[in-house]
């Protein structure tokens, strides 16, 4: 059981966080001095938790550079702790469910991604929600992709619209507005694999599974704490060695690399290709 001490001090997401510990398998609360695990939101307190040995899971709730992700992820080799960066969208209860029947062979291999992400003004920022959508349809291929273009409207502020490509021929189609009237968000995610394809949208409780014969619709619970219990047992696999991480520092600093090269791609109106090296991007 591996003790977990809650690093937050906004006390509504702390309360959030302490019941899905109490309901959630291999952790349980307990006090920063005697813990071997933190949840934190700062990237101080996840300095300090490094430097005592302690494993992390992360909250960014701001844009962090890449020189600064670069240099945890160093502390975290030399210092032999895991950092898992928590991902709300990754492990809602639609998208666990897609991945889940992903993993399991249940669609095929990965073809086709389509994400709509449109969200009123001022709500969120641009980088920020196309980093989370682009490290999303990179999880569900395993793969970085080796093309990347992106298109707007001239307000790449507010609309971006991207198109990766990936190897042997599978391609997510990303479209991200900030542009709605105040009101509700709007969210759709597809997956179409050589097996079966998926379908889950902003009615967060319902999702359909298309794999022959009649679409299945599989009816999510609406409970908010789901995905955050959902973290803590993939985080609790990882350090009890039975998963790998999968939302860690590398995984981030690509989806924001690909997040970069489409807003070159818009301001350049080519398309760039990932180079020999496997890491940088190259205008076509």
């Amino acid at each position: 059981m591996h003790k977990l001490a809650l690093v937050i001090d906004d006390p509504v997401i702390l309360s959030q966080w302490d019941d899905a510990v109490k309901r959630s398998t291999g952790v349980v609360r307990s006090t920063e001095e005697e813990a071997d695990a933190v949840i934190t939101y700062a990237v101080s307190a996840v300095q300090k938790s490094i430097q005592r040995g302690l494993h992390v899971l992360v909250c960014f709730d701001e844009a962090i550079a890449s020189s600064v992700l670069h240099e945890l992820s160093i502390s975290c080799q030399k210092a032999s702790v895991q950092l898992m960066v928590a991902s709300h969208l990754r492990f809602s209860p639609a998208i666990q469910q897609i991945c889940n029947s992903l993993e399991i062979g249940q669609l095929g291999e990965p073809g086709v991604v389509r994400i709509h992400r449109w969200l009123p003004s001022g709500k969120g920022d641009m980088q920020a929600r196309l980093t989370d959508e682009i490290g999303l349809a990179i999880g569900m291929f395993g793969v970085r992709p080796n093309t990347v273009y992106g298109c707007s409207n001239g307000d790449e502020e507010n609309y971006v619209h991207a198109h990766l490509g990936f190897p042997d021929g599978g391609m997510a189609l990303i479209d991200v507005s900030l542009t709605l009237p105040p009101g509700d968000d709007y969210y759709s995610f597809s997956l179409i694999g050589s097996d079966g394809s998926a379908y889950a949208d902003d009615h967060h409780n319902v999702h359909l599974m298309y794999a022959g014969g009649m679409p299945c619709a599989h009816r999510n619970p609406t409970d908010p704490v789901l995905n955050r219990i959902a973290m803590l047992e993939a985080f609790s696999r990882l350090l009890t060695g039975t998963d790998k991480v999968t939302c860690d520092i590398p995984a981030l600093l690509s989806a924001k690399k690909v997040m970069s090269t489409v807003v070159q791609s818009i301001q350049s109106n080519q398309s760039w290709m990932l180079s020999q090296d496997g890491e940088t991007y190259v205008c076509s």
